[in-house]
């Protein structure tokens, strides 16, 4: 070779100035993958924290429908109560005017019907149902309904003088209202101003 003949460049070896270009793409590629890896890590917080949320959220809808869930079945519960005592009241009714209208005490199905008679408050109150018999207390429209009123002197106007048949709760739920005999006040007597 003549030294003056100029050299071509090898193939396998690059030229100065597209190395210079190669050095230039790679160091801007890594400059854009070292850019893109706190994008990509701001990505994934911001993924994670929204996961997070969701997450969450998910998890108070559950908590918030298991709640209502459980208040629903209670309220059926107590309606089922409620319905199933309702029909049975006439037929405790009739026992207990059965054993009032009886005379003899020595009577073995007269003693049977007083322990069933006897029973069925405590079962009752197994179940969350209370009595309603209010006599001597204030009448309560919330809880007794009144059938009758009688004109007494003796006692404070609105008093219960007779309960002719128990009301029922079940909780706060009324079953059935006590029916009773209030008292009333007297009239005034005319010219006695």
């Amino acid at each position: 070779m003549n030294a003056e003949e100029p050299v071509a460049p090898d193939a396998g070896t690059p030229a100065p100035e597209s190395a210079a270009v190669a050095d230039e793409s790679q160091s801007s590629t890594q400059r854009a993958a070292e850019s893109a890896q706190p994008c990509a890590e701001d990505a994934m917080k911001k993924a994670l924290a929204e996961s997070e949320e969701r997450w969450m959220r998910l998890n108070a809808d559950l908590q918030n429908l298991q709640r209502r869930g459980q208040k629903e079945r209670e309220q059926a519960r107590r309606l089922a109560v409620r319905d199933v005592v309702r029909a049975l009241l006439p037929v405790i009714d009739n026992l207990e005017r059965a054993i009032g209208t009886t005379v003899a005490n020595d009577d073995p199905v007269l003693s049977g019907v007083r322990m069933v008679c006897d029973g069925i408050p405590r079962a009752l109150a197994e179940s969350g149902v209370s009595v309603v018999a209010p006599l001597g207390g204030l009448f309560d429209s919330r809880f007794h309904e009144a059938i009758a009123s009688e004109v007494r002197a003796d006692v404070a106007p609105g008093t219960v003088l007779a309960v002719r048949e128990k009301g029922y709760v079940l909780a706060d739920l009324l079953i059935r209202p006590a029916r009773v005999v209030v008292a009333a006040e007297p009239a005034p007597v005319e010219g006695s101003a």
